[in-house]
């Protein structure tokens, strides 16, 4: 799925499972991927969504103070 096909709230929910699941198998590359792209396209559709992949993304990177402060945000 690329950018320019995730237009809804439901897309980035089902990025965000796809994601997870990369995650859950092992392929943390992959599953940064998905939520750098979730996170671009968020940016258009709902910052509240931009924010929590930015936070997923900080949590995967083991930035976890980081990841906080944007799930804070997003609330």
């Amino acid at each position: 799925m690329s950018g320019k096909e995730l237009k809804t709230i439901n897309d980035l929910r089902e990025l965000s499972r796809q994601a997870d699941k990369l995650a859950a198998s092992g392929n943390k590359k992959e599953c940064c991927k998905l939520l750098e792209e979730g996170k671009a396209t968020a940016q258009n559709i709902d910052q509240a969504y931009e924010l929590f992949f930015e936070s997923e993304l900080f949590n995967y990177q083991e930035e976890y103070e980081q990841a906080i402060a944007s799930l804070e945000k997003a609330l």
